[in-house]
């Protein structure tokens, strides 16, 4: 199941640079305990593909919110 994912992605991403998804569901949680959700890291962890999260503005507490840039497999 999870290759044929692969495929799928690699074929929707044959005429496009980057896929840009949010990091995570909001704000980076206070302190240094936890990194917090990494759910939204699911599809390049299990794709294989290459990623980035970039700080793109600051939540309501103040803390970092991001951007995911995913890249081509290989």
């Amino acid at each position: 199941m999870l290759e044929q994912c692969r495929r799928d992605l690699a074929e929707a991403m044959k005429d496009i640079d980057l896929l840009l998804t949010p990091s995570a569901p909001g704000e980076a949680p206070p302190g240094l305990s936890r990194t917090g959700d990494t759910s939204f890291n699911n599809l390049a962890t299990w794709t294989y593909t290459p990623c980035i999260t970039l700080p793109v503005f600051t939540g309501p507490s103040g803390l970092p919110v991001g951007i995911q840039l995913i890249g081509h497999r290989n």
